[in-house]
């Protein structure tokens, strides 16, 4: 869909986790990337740790779209425009990735799923702790 303009070391399975966030986020008719699109792409990565650690407390596709309905409601989808990452959401992806680092590990979606986790104020992060 779109090429993030990230750090040169970004993952290709990064870079295909946000193709996927944006591609809800445009699905929803929203205009931002925001932590709770990320969440619901990690169930576009069927058997990823990620996902199981969702599923394993609860949390479903099914339940999370429909919370993020409720929060954040639903627009028309804008044929052409692309939704961009917020603030919050790339603060999440670059934590995600400097943990990856300072480990000297490859970069997974599970650090993403912690760092929204520890950011206790998004609307993706409260989405879990009401779900799970």
């Amino acid at each position: 869909m779109t090429r993030w303009a990230l750090s040169q070391n970004t993952s290709p399975e990064l870079t295909a986790l946000l193709d996927k966030a944006l591609a809800r986020a445009g699905k929803l008719g929203h205009q931002m990337v925001c932590p709770e699109h990320l969440l619901l792409a990690f169930f576009d990565l069927p058997g990823d740790e990620s996902e199981r650690c969702l599923v394993a407390q609860g949390i479903t596709a099914e339940r999370l779209e429909e919370k993020v309905r409720e929060t954040v409601g639903v627009a028309a989808e804008k044929d052409g425009l692309l939704p961009c990452m917020t603030l919050r959401a790339l603060g999440a992806v670059r934590l995600s990735e400097d943990t990856a680092s300072l480990h000297r590990r490859p970069w997974s979606p599970l650090y993403l799923l912690w760092s929204i986790v520890q950011d206790g104020d998004s609307d993706g992060s409260s989405m879990l702790r009401v779900l799970g």
